[in-house]
């Protein structure tokens, strides 16, 4: 999974990854993040972390997945960036995003079956 890079946006996808890692059919969940988000996901039990320079190249951070020596069956991005545009590089076969052009050639869009709005 690719991390979103605000930190409030981050933190707000804390539970839905927890939710992810949980899941029987699921084996295991990696955060991509930059390593100034990396103390917020080291501290969610049972995720992995690779990380990469907040300034890197996607093909920086398309090595640093590599790297990681995973064979990922999935990626999940929640915003385009830097990051999931490495995922294009990467030898990830299903990605998915946002409805969003932004997102790259690759990406399956998931979309938003409700529309957001206030809490009640």
């Amino acid at each position: 999974m690719v991390a979103p890079q605000r930190l409030d946006d981050a933190c707000f996808a804390v539970p839905a990854t927890r939710a992810m890692a949980a899941h029987p059919r699921v084996s295991a969940v990696s955060v991509l993040c930059s390593e100034d988000r990396a103390a917020l996901w080291n501290t969610v039990p049972g995720i992995g972390t690779i990380t990469f320079p907040p300034a890197s190249r996607p093909a920086a951070i398309a090595a640093a997945v590599e790297d990681a020596g995973g064979k990922f069956a999935a990626a999940l991005a929640w915003e385009p960036g830097r990051a999931a545009e490495a995922l294009n590089s990467a030898v990830i076969r299903r990605r998915f995003g946002p409805e969003n052009p932004a997102m790259g050639r690759g990406f399956r869009a998931l979309p938003v079956t409700r529309k957001p709005g206030p809490v009640q």
